[in-house]
């Protein structure tokens, strides 16, 4: 069957549209593709797969999704192949486990009628599904949209919520998603002192690494978006939604070390003791900024270094204040050239409404109790909430 082929070949533009997280019912997985991509049509009447198809603003890169059921392959490197010979392909492939699953990431280049394609092609052997991603380009604008179609691929999330909690397939490929299960390959320790105990978390700096490898890709994308738009607006509201999923689980060791469930408490009064605590270390920070096109150390780096901007602390605060349970969001400003973080507890302070719902203004920088905001930045319309959780918790 030449499926794939069949599918490339035949990719119809629909109207571009702000990107938004997908999900896709049926094989129920989700995307949060860069900003301007938009669903195009396939024709693939012969297949006996589920495909959908997305292309970027200028309809000059593309990722196709292709579902086969779970008895399709016996393995990814099958598929990989299957595709591979389909599309007459040339190039390179390596195994990795993605969340656990047998997966395959390859660099592949193949010909159509009307030129000569390369992109990343990522092949999933699941439990209920096996999917392949493929994202590709003209080979004449590949060093262009290279870092796009990476980041198209590295959106994808196979069922569940809590999937988009962990690294996407390309931050997985370049380290493992942390657990308890899989400690750092390489530790290194490092103490932290949280309100009066310290405690001694073992962190890997290969993982750091590709963190902040992800963390420079989504802002060189960034950079591709006009300032002051609504899709540059939204451009910023993907950029932390990716670090954030990136770096999620990836803090768990941190997590789990100092907090954990066994210390946490369980009422209102013992959890923002705990938060308190935490935001007092994170306050403690030295500042520092990366002087990357990002300027954002990634919250795991910020941990380990201790040290970092607005963002990055807030980052850090909000996946922490999440793994307890905490309701909280990512609060930025242009207007003010700052960031800070709304959390969603019971206590008394200045107060920024989002979705209805008020979150107490935190500061993640000067060392300010909860509720305290400066009287310069204290206007609420010069803020925008961004909703960084992915789940219940």
């Amino acid at each position: 069957m030449k499926i794939l082929l069949t599918l490339i070949l035949c990719l119809l533009p629909l109207l571009p549209t702000h990107s938004e997280v997908i999900r896709v019912v049926g094989p129920d997985y989700t995307i949060d593709l860069p900003e301007g991509w938009h669903s195009v049509n396939t024709y693939n009447s012969k297949s006996d797969a589920w495909d959908v198809s997305f292309a970027n603003a200028f309809n000059s890169a593309f990722l196709n999704i292709v579902t086969f059921p779970a008895n399709r392959f016996k393995s990814s490197t099958e598929m990989c192949e299957y595709v591979k010979k389909n599309l007459k392909a040339q190039g390179d492939y390596a195994e990795f486990l993605f969340s656990g699953m047998d997966a395959t990431l390859a660099d592949f280049r193949f010909k159509t009628k009307k030129r000569e394609e390369r992109g990343y092609f990522v092949f999933i052997n699941g439990k209920t599904y096996d999917y392949a991603l493929l994202s590709f380009t003209d080979i004449r604008i590949y060093k262009r949209n290279k870092e796009e179609i990476l980041s198209a691929i590295d959106s994808f999330s196979p069922k569940s919520d809590n999937a988009r909690l962990f690294p996407g397939p390309i931050g997985q490929f370049f380290y493992p998603a942390t657990t308890e299960q899989t400690p750092p390959k390489n530790p290194v320790v490092k103490s932290i002192k949280i309100g009066n105990a310290t405690y001694r978390v073992a962190f890997d700096k290969e993982e750091i690494s590709a963190t902040q490898v992800l963390v420079e890709r989504e802002a060189r994308i960034l950079t591709h978006y006009r300032g002051g738009t609504p899709l540059a607006t939204a451009a910023w509201k993907r950029f932390y939604r990716m670090i954030y999923r990136e770096t999620y689980h990836r803090l768990d060791t941190l997590y789990n070390t100092t907090i954990g469930k066994k210390t946490l408490g369980t009422t209102w009064q013992a959890k923002i003791k705990t938060l308190k605590n935490i935001l007092q270390w994170i306050q403690g920070f030295t500042y520092s900024r990366t002087n990357t096109i990002s300027d954002l150390l990634s919250p795991l780096a910020t941990a380990f270094n201790q040290s970092g901007d607005c963002d990055s602390r807030s980052l850090l605060l909000i996946i922490l204040a999440h793994h307890m349970g905490i309701d909280s969001i990512l609060l930025i400003s242009s207007k003010y050239s700052h960031s800070a973080v709304g959390l969603g507890i019971p206590v008394k302070g200045a107060t920024i409404t989002f979705k209805n719902k008020p979150y107490i203004y935190t500061e993640t920088t000067d060392k300010v109790d909860i509720g305290m905001v400066p009287k310069k930045m204290a206007d609420p319309s010069g803020w925008i909430g961004v909703k960084l959780s992915f789940s219940n918790k």
